[in-house]
Order: C-alpha cells, then sequence, then structure tokens
C-alpha cells in the first residue's frame, strides 16, 4: 500500500511521487506517516526527511515548512530541502569557520549568525551521520 507525497519549496516541486512511508520532523518531534494515516496539519522544524518508496529509501535535510496529510496525499511545503548529495562536506565545514570568526557582529546581526551556524551544524551532523 503507498499514498502520495509533493514536496514544495519556494522554487516550485522538488520531488513527486508514490511512497510506503514518510518520516519527518515536526515542532513537536518526528513522526512517521503510513498509509491510511489520519489526515494531519504539522508544521516542521529542520531535520531528516526519509521517504521510504517501494524499492527506494531517500534521505532529505529540510529546513522548516508545514505538512498537510488529507485523503492519503502529502504536501509538504519546505523553505529548503537539501539531499546529501546537494552538499559538500568541507564547503559547510568552511562556512561554518567563516561565521564564527566574524568580528564583533552588531546585534541585530548576532541572531542572524546563530541560525545560521545552527543550521550548518545540523546540514553537517545529517551528512555525518549516514
Amino acid at each position: 500500500m503507498t499514498f502520495k507525497i509533493k514536496i514544495y519549496t519556494p522554487l516550485g516541486l522538488y520531488f513527486e511521487g508514490d511512497i510506503t512511508s514518510l518520516y519527518i520532523k515536526t515542532i513537536t518531534g518526528y513522526r512517521t506517516i503510513l498509509p491510511g494515516h489520519i489526515d494531519l496539519l504539522a508544521a516542521l522544524d529542520d531535520g531528516e526527511c526519509i521517504i521510504k518508496e517501494i524499492s527506494n529509501l531517500r534521505c532529505f535535510f529540510i529546513c522548516g515548512g508545514v505538512l498537510k496529510l488529507e485523503n492519503n496525499v502529502a504536501l509538504v511545503l519546505v523553505h529548503e530541502i537539501y539531499s546529501k548529495e546537494e552538499l559538500n562536506l568541507l564547503d559547510l565545514e568552511n562556512k561554518l569557520n567563516n561565521l564564527e570568526t566574524t568580528p564583533n557582529p552588531k546585534t541585530t546581526e548576532e541572531k542572524e549568525l546563530t541560525v545560521q551556524k545552527s543550521k550548518l551544524i545540523n546540514l553537517i551532523n545529517f551528512l555525518k551521520n549516514k
């Protein structure tokens, strides 16, 4: 048994297909969605998203968004999404290093730097874990 999924970014459709399960991080924790799941609306947090197709497993890292599950169709709207193939560990570590050596940021920039650092750390951990 399968259900349909469509993943959109601000740039348009990123992924569409029939899947057997969805493992995704909401703001209240990770959820596993299987065919026939009750309808659901959930805010998404930064984290891993695993899509299981009949003969394939896909791993992504998502950055925030919304999940709407209705009538066995999952609609996922995300701010950003990355597959492991799209990411380069050395580039991410260099970007993080550059952010950490930013001299005396203004107060308004501190929050943005913290958000960027957190995102880079999460992406690096995503790449290193599997």
